[in-house]
């Protein structure tokens, strides 16, 4: 048995399996279905001997009632539920659980992401649905340095920060320069149970667009870190980073340090960097300079090990990067890309739904 927080009381609740290795996650709720409609005093007597609150009553079942536990009742919801079936006062008591099924989400394209939910391949997934019940990025800023989020799509446009910067010109707003940062845009923060396109990771966190080329030429290094200097300047939490160099720069290492010693007014930023797209050791440059660095390389949807993706002891953590279908510029249709950027944005986001509660 493996433990999952509750966050509405901050508890530390129990996570199960089923007979076909479905994740089912105990909430903090119980369903109590009462023998007749006047034994109501029975349940409110029992609420208080075990500190529950009567959360609501069933609006077409009316003997149904809906209880939740709290942090003085000291027990589990399945432990009360258990108890109060067993006094024999009620026809039925249920404790709560949440699973990753498919209709977690409404977006139409939901059930191709199978690096949120893998029907095919058990565990080779990020469990997103039951993660959502938790935490799903809210008051988190995910900076993308990129090539440019197209900040008028239509699956992203509710979750753009009015913040951006183009490392480029110095200037705001950010600047499109490709595809690739709309594509990691979708699967950080593509806004979920809008009925449009897709949903990401981290559906309710805020993308701040931060680009740059990325083609090598004059300057770009430098202007990189300014990227991630204005990014903990600006008070992005999250710094996702899908590009390496072919070579190093004390520049880009110093701006790592500083996000991390300074960012998020002393606590530090989450930086992560893709592994490396050309399968060599050691993971490659920038990802491989600091150890703060949360460096991740890509899986495909059956568990193994892209076969693009770099490995090496620098390697922190791998996530579904391979097939995965996101958002792409100017509302074209939603596209697949595979690689460990990929990948990393499924992991940038996680640590940004994971700060935000």
């Amino acid at each position: 048995m493996k433990e999952a927080a509750e966050a509405d009381n901050a508890m530390v609740l129990p996570c199960y399996k089923n007979e076909y290795g479905d994740e089912l996650v105990l909430t903090n709720y119980l369903n109590v279905e009462l023998k007749k409609e006047s034994d109501y005093p029975l349940l409110r007597e029992k609420a208080v001997e075990y500190n529950l609150v009567i959360t609501e009553q069933d609006k077409f079942m009316p003997r149904w009632y809906i209880l939740s536990i709290t942090p003085n009742t000291g027990k589990t919801s399945l432990e009360v539920a258990n108890e109060l079936y067993e006094t024999g006062l009620f026809a039925s008591s249920v404790a709560d659980f949440s699973s990753n099924d498919l209709y977690c989400s409404y977006d139409p394209l939901v059930g191709s992401q199978w690096g949120l939910y893998n029907s095919n391949y058990a565990d080779m997934d990020i469990s997103a649905c039951a993660a959502w019940n938790y935490a799903t990025g809210r008051n988190i800023k995910i900076g993308v340095l990129d090539q440019g989020i197209d900040m008028d799509h239509i699956d992203l446009v509710e979750n753009i920060s009015s913040l951006s910067y183009d490392t480029e010109t110095n200037t705001s707003p950010s600047i499109l320069y490709g595809d690739h940062a709309t594509h990691c845009a979708g699967i950080a923060a593509a806004a979920r149970n809008n009925g449009i396109h897709v949903a990401g990771v981290a559906p309710d966190a805020k993308l701040v667009s931060i680009s740059n080329s990325l083609h090598g030429t004059t300057n770009s290094r430098i202007r990189r870190a300014d990227g991630i200097n204005w990014a903990w300047r600006n008070g992005v939490d999250v710094i996702s980073n899908s590009w390496g160099s072919s070579t190093k720069h004390p520049a880009i290492n110093q701006a790592i340090y500083n996000a991390f010693r300074y960012g998020r007014e002393g606590k530090g930023c989450v930086i992560v960097f893709a592994a490396g797209n050309d399968y060599r050791r050691p993971v490659s440059y920038p990802a491989n300079c600091n150890d703060t660095i949360i460096a991740v390389g890509a899986i495909e949807k059956t568990g193994s090990l892209a076969p693009y993706s770099n490995v090496g002891e620098k390697l922190d953590v791998v996530a579904p990067g391979s097939d995965i279908l996101s958002t792409m510029p100017n509302n074209m249709p939603c596209g697949r890309i595979g690689s460990p950027d990929t990948g990393k944005e499924s992991v940038s986001e996680s640590y940004g739904s994971e700060r935000s509660y």
